[in-house]
């Protein structure tokens, strides 16, 4: 968690204020949906794309700054109010062609391969609007995140990050959370999926405990994958992930 309660708790509202973020994105992403026509991809795709990018950009925005909100009060917690603050360094915002090229690629053009591919035009279009408002929700999250781990990696009395997940996180999130916190330079950057709620949790004292969750999943991932690498360690830790709630 952290090291002391009212930090703990912080970083689980902050959780759920992003997942909240989240899902607010993704009303909003399909209710632009139906610009795009199946069966004119191309003649329907500027339109959609001109709702879609406003909608990323500006939530990302929303995430950035709840993210430095939630670091700010979280550090003064777990360091005390005397420690001089530190300044959050917002995530960048995103360039429109980024959040152009992954809207395509899991939007509109996923629906042109799914007719490719046989699906009637209304099955394809369903994909592409599911895979698309996922994209979007990881480009907005990022802010967040971003945020996060670019602050942590700028304050000299930042020791690094660990992952905070829900109870049902995915397995990858869970492979990942048990790895529990994360002090290498080489790897302060975050692992996200499409439709991964997951954030970071700061750490800044020694004596913190993992967030809520991770101790579990590390002792189920050495439990479950014991002898086995690779491919195996992680088919099992999945068994295992998909059995703990029996």
């Amino acid at each position: 968690m952290a090291a002391t309660a009212e930090a703990a708790r912080l970083t689980d509202a902050h959780r759920r204020a992003q997942a909240s973020l989240g899902a607010r994105t993704v009303a909003q992403t399909l209710a632009v949906w139906p610009l795009i026509d199946p069966t004119d991809v191309a003649g329907t795709l500027e339109r959609w794309l001109t709702a879609m990018i406003p909608i990323v950009r500006s939530a990302r925005r929303t995430s950035a700054r709840l993210a430095a909100n939630y670091i700010t009060t979280f550090r003064a917690l777990e360091l005390g109010v005397e420690v001089p603050p530190m300044v959050p360094v917002l995530a960048e915002t995103i360039a429109p062609r980024q959040v152009a090229t992954s809207l395509i690629v899991t939007g509109p053009a996923a629906v042109r391969a799914g007719i490719a591919r046989g699906m009637t035009p209304e099955r394809a279009a369903e994909v592409g609007q599911v895979r698309s408002a996922g994209a979007a929700m990881r480009h907005v999250l990022g802010g967040g995140r971003d945020t996060i781990a670019e602050t942590v990696r700028s304050d000299n009395r930042a020791l690094g990050w660990a992952r905070a997940v829900s109870p049902s996180c995915c397995p990858f999130c869970a492979m990942l959370a048990a790895r529990g916190p994360v002090f290498s330079e080489g790897t302060v950057d975050f692992a996200a999926h499409d439709n991964c709620t997951c954030g970071s949790e700061p750490v800044y004292r020694r004596d913190a405990d993992w967030p809520a969750g991770s101790r579990r999943f590390q002792d189920l991932w050495q439990e479950s994958t014991r002898g086995l690498s690779g491919d195996d360690a992680r088919s099992a830790f999945r068994e295992a992930l998909a059995g703990d709630g029996d």
